[in-house]
């Protein structure tokens, strides 16, 4: 078990990932995203230093709390809890509106800002 403000803290830390690897790509900033992926680990000689230190982190950390990484650091698992249906489909909630509001700053941004359109466009 560990500590109700550490856990609280933790919680943060998969949106943090998330906002990390938004800015990176819309600013297009030179940082492999892939290095701070921990699945790759297991290729020893190909993973980089900080994929199997996040690796091996996550391991130790689930021995003291089960399924460490999924709970406290995977932005993946985070937007899949996020879309994730609790029951009561059929009621408008907090996360529908949290959605909405995400789609419209993104449509804004994309023909607000002129870079950003020519960004998504040159792909």
């Amino acid at each position: 078990m560990i500590p109700r403000p550490l856990e609280r803290g933790l919680r943060f830390l998969p949106l943090a990932l998330i906002a990390l690897t938004l800015t990176v790509t819309i600013l297009n900033l030179p940082l492999d995203l892939a290095a701070i992926e921990p699945f790759d680990a297991y290729l020893v000689r190909a993973a980089g230093i900080a994929t199997i230190v996040i690796a091996v982190t996550g391991l130790v950390a689930a021995i003291f709390v089960p399924m460490a990484y999924c709970k406290y650091g995977c932005p993946t698992g985070m937007v899949l809890s996020f879309v994730r249906s609790h029951g009561a489909a059929d009621r408008f909630s907090r996360r529908d509106v949290a959605a909405a509001l995400l789609l419209v700053m993104a449509a804004a941004l994309y023909f607000k800002y002129d870079f950003l359109h020519h960004w998504v466009l040159r792909s």
